[in-house]
């Protein structure tokens, strides 16, 4: 998500989210110093095993999530859009049919 808005608005120059410039901790080794059971999730097909390894228990527990740097987000509203017109975005008329209240244009 950072590096789409750094793609988005700095032209792909990538200030603070490349290896070189941002120092990441070991958040699972953080979360067993506190007693908590921690694991990590790097794959979507271990989703529902993770989960049940996790809900598995009464114990305090961490998932950390991994994802692709380069993940985007989508749909998302860019600034100055009302919250019904996310990217990608819809036609006027579809638009105007989601709107709860009358669509404002700047």
């Amino acid at each position: 998500m950072c590096r789409q808005t750094e793609r988005e608005w700095m032209g792909g120059e990538y200030f603070s989210t490349t290896n070189k410039d941002l120092a990441v901790p070991n958040f699972q080794e953080i979360a067993v110093a506190y007693g908590l059971r921690a694991v990590g999730l790097r794959s979507r097909d271990m989703t529902n095993s993770m989960m049940n390894y996790l809900l598995d228990t009464e114990e305090p527990s961490f998932l950390e999530v991994f994802i692709n740097p380069d993940a985007e987000v989508i749909p998302k509203v860019k600034y100055g859009r009302a919250n019904e017109d996310g990217f990608p975005y819809l036609s006027e008329v579809e638009l105007k049919s989601n709107m709860m209240i009358p669509l404002w244009k700047v």
